[in-house]
């Protein structure tokens, strides 16, 4: 004789249980499946030194936006060029990197794009610091904490985002 034989309640209760027990288990595991087939890209670390390496980092951070199954790691570096304007800076760094291989890709109003002959799957864009508001306030917090100064001094730095290309 089994519990249920002796409980009526109990093996009905089971009955009703057992299968939704089992659909919740089934998907508690196939929504973490998703993870297994997330894959994360980033740029060689060679790639970071060469872009360091035009100017003077002010502060540097990383990004991990996520599309679909991918996260894909930005590097985001504030650099100082040692120009006097965001404008030359602009010109400066992209000569500096123009030498080390890098072709320009886009412009647009207030940033250019980049990539790499050299490092392949690559790409760069470069934006006036005080213009920019794309990485917002976690971004400026963090030149804050690493630069003092005001903010005419702020005004000649630069954001290079390095990010890899998915292929």
């Amino acid at each position: 004789m089994t519990v249920h034989d002796r409980h009526p309640v109990l093996a009905r209760m089971t009955a009703v249980a057992g299968p939704a027990l089992i659909a919740l288990c089934v998907a508690i595991l196939t929504s973490g499946c998703g993870l297994w087939f997330q894959k994360t890209i980033r740029v060689e670390a060679g790639v970071v030194d060469e872009v360091q390496g035009i100017g003077r980092v002010v502060a540097q951070t990383q990004d991990d936006p996520r599309f679909e199954n991918t996260i894909q790691v930005d590097d985001i570096l504030i650099l100082d060029v040692g120009a006097q304007s965001s404008e030359e800076g602009m010109r400066v760094a992209q000569s500096r990197l123009e030498q080390r291989g890098w072709v320009p890709s886009g412009e647009g109003p207030t940033f250019k794009a980049m990539t790499s002959t050299r490092w392949k799957h690559t790409s760069l864009s470069l934006r006036s610091f005080m213009s920019d508001d794309s990485y917002g306030i976690e971004v400026r917090d963090l030149v804050d904490k690493e630069v003092s100064g005001d903010q005419a001094d702020r005004s000649k730095y630069l954001i290079v985002v390095i990010a890899p290309v998915p292929q």
